[in-house]
């Protein structure tokens, strides 16, 4: 190339001289850096979106399994509950059974001593 009156042999690709040397070195070091900030960028978004629909991820799954679980769980306790109220009834009748075959039977043996007292 020409420079200032006098003519310089080409120089082989990337070595730059003189002046010009300082001025291509900052430029290649600008883009390098941009390249590398801009693609850090990108991985940076690229592991942020993942990190995200990560987190989503299992927060839908967890909600779907705690909506799961206390259907669940609400149905055994319905179940439980029909069974001993069930139960609970069952030993109520059974007991008020009792009571009432024994006053009964206490009512006829005092009804059979009155009368065998008037009898007498």
């Amino acid at each position: 190339g020409y420079t200032g009156g006098r003519f310089l042999p080409a120089s082989p690709k990337g070595v730059i001289s003189g002046g010009n040397r300082d001025m291509k070195s900052k430029e290649e070091k600008g883009t390098h850096s941009g390249s590398a900030r801009r693609g850090w960028g990108i991985t940076g978004k690229l592991v942020w979106a993942i990190v995200a629909s990560v987190v989503i991820g299992v927060g839908i799954l967890l909600g779907v399994v705690y909506f799961q679980m206390s259907h669940t769980l609400l149905d055994r306790s319905e179940e439980l509950l029909q069974a001993t109220t069930d139960k609970t009834l069952q030993e109520t009748r059974a007991w008020m059974n009792r009571t009432l075959a024994m006053l009964e039977t206490q009512r006829d043996t005092d009804c059979l001593h009155a009368q065998q007292q008037v009898n007498e």
